[in-house]
């Protein structure tokens, strides 16, 4: 999701490495009393230091990508 995403900006945009070029910063965990279980983690990158990629995620499924910077 981020890849598609980050191709609006450079068009063949490669993540190789994501663990290398990508770092969480934030985890987002509710109580998780409801399923599907929606929690949020964003990440900065190497590529864009001023913007955050946050992914919305319903279990272990991304459903939702903000950047914002």
């Amino acid at each position: 999701m981020i890849e598609n995403e980050f191709r609006n900006w450079k068009e063949d945009f490669k993540i190789a490495d994501f663990n290398k070029e990508f770092k969480a910063v934030c985890l987002y965990i509710p109580h998780c009393e409801n399923e599907p279980k929606v929690w949020k983690i964003a990440f900065e990158s190497e590529h864009d230091l001023n913007h955050t990629f946050t992914l919305t995620m319903n279990d272990l499924k991304a459903t939702e990508l903000l950047i914002d910077g």
